[in-house]
């Protein structure tokens, strides 16, 4: 995740999925790292297939790929959060404007991560998710924005898990801050219950916010 959270010249985001087996065996998937530079710099990218463990190249890197599956329930569940009839006002459009962030590329790939992992599966398992970036995911309010997705990748992911399955979801990122999207008032991670930690090799490490976002076991 190195790459994510020293990236200066890009909004970045990647994930990190630890699934721990009745037995305690672990394993550990990470989603692909993606790098949003903006409509000057070329708009998203993929830059890393692992989750950013290497600096992305000093150019802009390569375009995320055409030929993505995406699932075809997120991409309709995401744009009805973006134009649900309650949702209006800013809260409205923080969605409506976030629809092509980075963090909605990382979300999918988790999700697909999850369909293609559990399918069939019986035996439940504990599954803890770290959305890494290095700024914050944006939302008003918990509700709105990548925030509001990202608190409902839980309900979303768990549909693949067998019963009495628990899930996790945490928010890991450098910077938060209020900030404007055209006149819309947003705000870049959680402005309260983070919990810093350092990640990373000892002394050579970030210090980063966490932030608890879900926690629950499927019925």
């Amino acid at each position: 995740m190195t790459a994510v959270h020293e990236a200066k010249f890009a909004v970045t985001s990647a994930a990190r999925v630890e699934v721990t087996e009745q037995d305690g065996k672990k394993s550990v998937f990470y989603a692909p790292a993606f790098a949003n530079y903006g409509k000057t710099g070329g708009g998203m990218h993929k830059f890393s297939d692992n989750g950013g463990g290497a600096a992305p190249p000093p150019d802009i890197p390569d375009r995320a790929p055409e030929d993505r599956k995406p699932l075809r329930q997120i991409e309709r569940n995401d744009k009805s959060r973006a134009h649900s009839p309650e949702r209006e006002g800013p809260a409205l459009c923080d969605s409506s404007l976030s629809t092509h962030d980075a963090e909605v590329h990382t979300r999918r790939a988790v999700l697909q991560y999850g369909e293609q992992r559990f399918r069939n599966r019986r035996n439940p398992v504990e599954v803890n998710i770290e959305f890494h970036g290095n700024e914050g995911p944006c939302g008003d309010s918990d509700e709105t924005g990548c925030k509001g997705r990202l608190e409902k990748t839980s309900d979303a992911f768990a549909e693949y898990l067998p019963s009495g399955s628990r899930i996790t979801t945490t928010a890991v990122y450098n910077n938060r801050h209020p900030a404007k999207r055209g006149y819309i008032p947003t705000h870049y991670g959680y402005p309260d219950g983070d919990v810093d930690k350092r990640y990373g090799a000892a002394g050579n490490g970030h210090v980063l916010h966490t932030h608890p976002i879900t926690s629950k076991t499927k019925a």
